[in-house]
């Protein structure tokens, strides 16, 4: 259902790719930058609740929820640390990338309403949603190389904790040699 949806929603912006090529240019209105603002805020949370619930799932502790400065932007996290101590990799990477998932979801459907929508606010809204939620979140949270979800997931996938660590030891020993 997950796979059918985000297929769905690719799907209507890649057949009206230079309708919503338009939308975008919109993005950067500073006018609308608050807006932009609300809804990264809104998603984030959204996302960290879905690490919590899918922990939760699992039967995992989860901690302390907050925000803190990444880069000197604020940054949403929710405390799921115990879910390392789960026996099974797959249940690990599901917690990993619920928020991802979540955000997937939701910026298909909003890619949909997007399509669906005569031109307005409401268009314009839902192609932000989507932009932020969607190639956003790829960019950012599934991004390996960034120590969040995708660091995580490949940490866990190739069974290296602490892989950050670990690849700057590599790095070194390689540039000394």
């Amino acid at each position: 259902l997950w796979c059918g949806l985000v297929a769905t929603g690719l799907a209507v912006v890649y057949q009206n790719s230079e309708a919503f090529a338009l939308e975008v240019r919109r993005v950067f209105d500073q006018q609308l930058w608050l807006l932009m603002a609300a809804i990264w805020c809104v998603l984030k949370i959204i996302h960290e609740l879905g690490h919590a619930v899918c922990a939760k799932r699992h039967g995992v502790r989860v901690g302390k929820m907050g925000v803190m400065f990444f880069l000197f932007a604020p940054l949403a996290y929710v405390d799921v640390t115990d879910a390392w101590r789960l026996g099974r990799k797959r249940d690990r990477i599901q917690i990993a990338l619920a928020g991802v998932y979540l955000e997937l979801a939701i910026g298909a459907v909003a890619a949909i309403v997007w399509w669906n929508c005569s031109v307005g606010f409401t268009k314009h809204f839902a192609a932000q949603v989507f932009l932020i939620a969607g190639p956003a979140t790829l960019l950012v949270n599934a991004n390996p190389l960034l120590r969040l979800d995708g660091y995580y997931v490949l940490s866990d996938l190739l069974e290296i904790p602490n892989l950050r660590a670990h690849g700057r030891s590599r790095l070194r020993s390689e540039l000394e040699t």
